[in-house]
């Protein structure tokens, strides 16, 4: 699945693509008007005439200067598109207040999964192989995009964005250590 929106699409046609189509429209145009004259030396006109009648057999210099044609066009096709790679960082910190353990990390706005027990691994929030933690609250504030944290198996525990930058994961007003372990964080544009 192509994930480049239909704005950095739009931007791989640069001036640079539009010249090369315009040039090569040209020179379809100049070699139809060369191929009219061969079929009739006594045409004088600058313009363009109708095509030609179906009962016109093409010859062979047609096919010859169409393969050229072809040829060139993509010979000098626009390169494939690089992918992108400027998207912004966003920076949070997961607590576990029962110990007084946080740890930073962060993750890029590209839609990728992150889970918790890759992003915590040999943290002070590790008791025997499994994260625990209290909350998650962002460090750096998140421009235009949201991060979303789900359990693993699918269930949302809880978005952040702009306005809301603290998830209490355990639900609870006291300090509950929940194991967090298999959890995930998505953060996209």
């Amino acid at each position: 699945m192509d994930s480049r929106s239909t704005v950095e699409y739009k931007e791989g046609l640069n001036h640079h693509n539009i010249s090369l189509i315009i040039i090569i429209q040209s020179i379809k145009q100049h070699l139809y008007s060369l191929q009219l004259h061969f079929q009739n030396p006594n045409t004088t006109s600058n313009i363009i005439p109708p095509k030609p009648t179906p009962t016109t057999k093409p010859t062979t210099k047609m096919y010859t200067i169409t393969t050229l044609i072809t040829f060139f066009t993509a010979a000098l096709a626009a390169p494939a598109m690089k992918p992108r790679t400027d998207f912004a960082t966003v920076n949070f910190s997961l607590t576990n207040d029962m110990t007084g353990a946080t740890q930073p990390s962060s993750v890029l706005e590209n839609s990728t999964p992150h889970s918790f027990s890759a992003l915590f691994a040999d943290t002070n929030l590790v008791v025997d192989g499994r994260v625990f933690a209290t909350s998650l609250q962002t460090t750096t504030a998140i421009s235009s995009g949201t991060c979303t944290v789900d359990t693993g198996a699918g269930y949302l525990v809880g978005t952040l964005d702009a306005q809301t930058t603290f998830l209490d994961l355990d639900g609870s007003e006291g300090a509950l250590e929940i194991d967090v372990t298999d959890y995930r964080i998505v953060c996209k544009e």
